[in-house]
C-alpha cells in the first residue's frame, strides 16, 4: 500500500498556490471595482462649467472656485476644466486640518477602505474616477478623472 503523504502534499501545495493566484487577481482588479464617487462638493466630473455654476453658487474665475461644505466642514473647493471644457478634477482644501479623522472615517463608510495608502494620503481609484484625501500641506480631497495607471 503506498503512503498518501506525497498526495496530500500536492494537494496541500496545489490549493495554497490556488489561493496565492487568487489573492493576486483580487488585488489586482481591486482598483477597477473600487466605488468612486462621480463628483464632489455637488459638481460631477464631465459637467460642463455652466453645469457646474448651476450646481455650486458662488463659483468665480475662469475654471471655477467657490466656498462651500464637504462633509459639514467648510471648505475651498476648485475645479479643472479638461477636454472640452469639461470639469476633469475638483479638489477642496478643508479649513479645519483637525477633521482628518472625520472625514476619514467618512470616507471609509462610503466608499470602504481605500484602495492605496501612503503617508498622508488616501486613495480610492476605479477606471472612471480617483479620490484622493491627504493632509499635506493641508487638508484636501481631490476628485478627478484618472490619467494613468
Amino acid at each position: 500500500m503506498k503512503s498518501t503523504e506525497p498526495r496530500l502534499a500536492r494537494s496541500v501545495g496545489a490549493i495554497a498556490v490556488a489561493l496565492l493566484l487568487a489573492a493576486l487577481v483580487w488585488k489586482l482588479t481591486r482598483d477597477e471595482r473600487a466605488y468612486v464617487p462621480g463628483g464632489l462638493a455637488g459638481v460631477r466630473l464631465g459637467s460642463t462649467l455652466q453645469e457646474a455654476r448651476a450646481a455650486l453658487p458662488g463659483l468665480e474665475g475662469p475654471d471655477g472656485r467657490a466656498r462651500t461644505r464637504v462633509f459639514d466642514e467648510p471648505a475651498t473647493c476648485t475645479l479643472e476644466l479638461g477636454a472640452a471644457s469639461k470639469v476633469s478634477s475638483i479638489e477642496c482644501v478643508l479649513d479645519d486640518a483637525r477633521a482628518r479623522a472625520k472625514v476619514l472615517a467618512t470616507l471609509r463608510e462610503l466608499y470602504g477602505e481605500e484602495t492605496e495608502t501612503r503617508e498622508d494620503t488616501w486613495s480610492w481609484r476605479n477606471r472612471q474616477a480617483l479620490l484622493v484625501l491627504s493632509t499635506s500641506p493641508a487638508l484636501a480631497l481631490r476628485l478627478a478623472v484618472p490619467t494613468g495607471p
